[in-house]
């Protein structure tokens, strides 16, 4: 397994937690899945072949709409027949009106979990123009562009969406 982030944190973390588990198992076989290569690196640069599953989790909407095309075919072209990708992403709906229901559930979900309005605010301004999510529609054409003909979306929460794509 790869496991990819920008973020050394991020990277870290994770390293941290594989560290941890190992203290709460330690008679657990973890030659199984010890095999976990940590990449700090954009999910753009990585090389995939052979896999029989890659989870894109939030990842697309933070690459430049212009390489997302590319970036699928990649994943379809490295991944076995029969192989899947997860996606999930923010999405945003094509509705206007949805759309606007959309954000005002995900902010009053974020004052609910003890966010204030100047943090909420702070966070939009800081990726406008680096976040940009897209619509379904065109996560489901890029897909079928990229080959994928059997996919369907088996979880959505507001502006949130996973998609199983299988080769």
């Amino acid at each position: 397994m790869t496991a990819v982030d920008s973020s050394p944190s991020m990277i870290e973390k994770y390293r941290n937690r594989l560290g941890h588990l190992r203290k709460l198992k330690p008679n657990y076989n973890y030659e199984k899945c010890t095999n976990i290569n940590l990449v700090c690196g954009t999910a753009e640069d990585i090389s995939i072949f052979n896999a029989s599953v890659v989870i894109v989790n939030l990842t697309m909407q933070f690459i430049k709409p212009e390489k997302r095309d590319q970036f699928i075919q990649k994943i379809y072209n490295g991944l076995n027949k029969g192989g899947i990708l997860l996606l999930t992403e923010k999405i945003i709906h094509e509705n206007e009106v949805i759309l606007e229901m959309h954000h005002d559930f995900y902010k009053k979900f974020k004052i609910e979990n003890g966010y204030s309005e100047l943090e909420i605010s702070r966070k939009r301004d800081s990726l406008e123009n680096i976040l940009i999510p897209e619509t379904l529609a065109s996560h489901t054409k890029r897909l079928k562009n990229a080959g994928f003909d059997t996919m369907d979306v088996w979880l959505k929460w507001f502006n949130f969406a996973s998609m199983i794509a299988i080769k």
